[in-house]
């Protein structure tokens, strides 16, 4: 099973948050990682679709915030 086909892209939007994903292939020396990130394209506003930002790593589980930032590995997880 593959993923939906509104995540193709460099950074697509889908149900109101944008995703953008980085994948590192293994190595001999660094071992494969991901990073994760999704925002709310427009957090104020009328047009606003929310406030919440999301993050996950190969390192940690889902972490948030409601802050108007991106969210962090050390922000609380979810």
């Amino acid at each position: 099973m593959g993923l939906d086909e509104g995540f193709r892209g460099g950074a697509p939007v889908k149900n109101g948050y944008t995703f953008k994903m980085t994948v590192e292939p293994y190595r001999e020396s660094k071992p494969a990682f991901y990073f994760g990130d999704s925002a709310d394209p427009v957090s104020a506003g009328v047009t606003a679709s929310g406030t919440r930002h999301f993050t996950d790593s190969s390192l940690s589980n889902i972490k948030g915030t409601d802050e108007n930032r991106p969210a962090k590995p050390d922000d609380p997880s979810i």
